[in-house]
């Protein structure tokens, strides 16, 4: 403890002297709660999911003007709260939007209610999250669409509906009272899709467009870092779709290669698409999520955002929130230069109640609920980068060696803190022994030949007391074989426990490697 806690205060040392250089004064701040956490006497941790490192994480990304976006996301989630209707929904055209779109921007809404300022889910914000999660859930088709059919553009509707109940179920653990809205939500985003390429609106158009595949890309991995299974013929359609988008100069199309963003009818020369490459981090992020990492593509998608910085004149929230989360989510890093230009415009676009102007290319179709609650996430952005910062990607971290996991003797699975992607092939090493109950063989990874009397299993899928996985708190269980391969179905944090449901008197214990094939 004392060789750790001297380690600890090295880093902040460190860190300190970094910040001081950079002239981020509120990094000494940082420092000094972090030091007073680490000493011999310190209280016990405050409840809070935002720790010294995250913070100092979200500091050295979003650096001062971070403390700005987050006075305005306060603002906008306030505005936001005060906004929604006593049935849970929010009124799409009681704020200068269309109707029909009500479902959608509720979803965004309670994207931006869940996200907020980054501080810890309060009641309120539980409450209407909950509230209008019930509202989408209750008014779901039987076939599983989110949103009115009054025309194909239902599925942008329908796809920011699933992604934001995936997001309340993984905020809350509601998986019983949402799981199976969820699987027939993403299974119709399948049966939406073209056959052998990606979406656009309606049924199976025949013609594919960047902007609805991402927001059903994204509906589908919030889904599937849930531990739940999704169509992975989506994924490859759309990837085929993005590299088919793409220009040779790696500007992602509209509807075709390289076109550049679409925009309403009579709005093109307010808002130039030279001016916006938001589909070209759409087609950042379905790369990602599809499997690649640091390609020349993504590379060359990234040279293109770093050179539109946001603005106000004009403005154009929906890049903004592309952009943002294209750097935080894939790069895992957003430049100082233009997140402060996104924080400076969208201070200009703010209103006096905390709301954002709906001025942008869409602001006529979503309304004030719409720019607010995109305004608020590409604000928040930078939480997304210190949520990555903590987790072990098997990708990333396991390609330098094996990664050896203390198995929990326990039924419940328990995180591991990697996590993994879709299709990845590992390689697993169980070793150790578990001693059960007394006067019985101890039992290896593998599990016992025969169950002990008075004993049961957690599933039958495995030998008593063998050992389990999954991906996600709430996934489909398989067991770990000795020295097999195991091969991903999911994307997440990979679980572990032992196949027996008491464990009170068991010894010994079990550890796991792991190594990417």
């Amino acid at each position: 403890l004392a060789h750790a806690r001297k380690e600890a205060l090295a880093f902040w040392k460190d860190a300190r002297k970094r910040c001081e250089k950079a002239g981020l004064a509120a990094g000494s701040k940082i420092a000094d709660e972090a030091e007073a956490l680490i000493a011999p006497d310190a209280p016990p941790k405050p409840s809070t999911t935002e720790t010294p490192e995250a913070r100092l994480w979200i500091l050295l990304n979003g650096g001062d003007a971070f403390e700005r976006a987050r006075t305005m996301s306060r603002g906008a989630t306030k505005f936001l709260l005060g906004a929604q209707e006593p049935q849970g929904y929010w009124n799409c055209a009681k704020h200068g939007g269309t109707s029909q779109f009500s479902p959608g921007v509720t979803g965004l809404a309670v994207l931006a209610v869940l996200t907020a300022d980054g501080s810890e889910l309060d009641d309120a914000r539980r409450e209407a999250a909950t509230k209008a999660v019930d509202w989408l859930i209750g008014r779901q088709s039987k076939e599983g669409r989110f949103g009115y059919a009054s025309d194909g553009s239902f599925v942008y509707s329908h796809a920011v509906a699933t992604r934001a109940v995936a997001a309340w179920v993984a905020a809350t653990g509601e998986r019983e009272k949402a799981g199976p809205a969820l699987e027939k939500a993403a299974d119709y985003i399948a049966h939406l899709r073209n056959p052998d390429a990606a979406w656009r609106y309606g049924k199976q158009p025949g013609d594919n467009d960047t902007s609805v595949t991402y927001w059903m890309v994204a509906a589908l991995q919030a889904v599937r870092e849930l531990g739940m299974e999704v169509d992975a013929a989506s994924f490859a359609g759309a990837h085929g779709w993005v590299k088919h988008a793409t220009c040779e100069y790696f500007r992602a199309g509209y509807n075709g290669t390289g076109t550049g963003p679409a925009r309403p009818p009579g709005k093109l020369e307010a808002f130039p698409a030279d001016n916006s490459e938001s589909l070209t981090a759409a087609a950042c992020l379905i790369r990602h999520w599809c499997g690649e990492r640091d390609t020349e593509a993504i590379r060359g998608h990234f040279g293109l955002v770093g050179k539109v910085l946001p603005t106000a004149d004009p403005p154009d929230m929906y890049y903004w929130h592309l952009g943002a989360k294209a750097y935080a989510v894939v790069a895992g890093k957003i430049p100082t230069k233009w997140y402060e230009a996104l924080v400076t415009s969208a201070g200009r676009c703010r209103a006096g109640d905390g709301s954002f102007d709906p001025d942008g290319p869409w602001g006529g179709a979503g309304g004030r609920i719409y720019s607010t609650a995109v305004t608020s996430l590409a604000l928040m952005a930078p939480l997304e980068v210190s949520r990555s910062a903590g987790r072990t990607s098997a990708s990333d971290f396991l390609k330098k060696g094996t990664a050896v996991v203390a198995v929990p003797i326990s039924p419940e699975p328990r995180p591991t803190g990697i996590y993994v992607d879709e299709g990845m092939q590992l390689t697993a090493d169980p070793t150790g022994t578990v001693q059960y109950c007394p006067g019985v063989p101890a039992a290896e990874p593998g599990g016992m030949k025969k169950d002990p009397p008075k004993r049961k299993r957690v599933t039958r899928k495995g030998k008593f007391g063998c050992l389990m996985g999954q991906i996600g708190r709430s996934g489909k269980p398989f067991v770990i074989r000795r020295k097999g391969p195991l091969k991903v179905k999911g994307c997440g944090q990979l679980y572990v426990f032992v196949n027996a449901t008491e464990t009170g008197a068991a010894t010994g214990g079990f550890r796991l490697g792991l190594k990417v094939k």
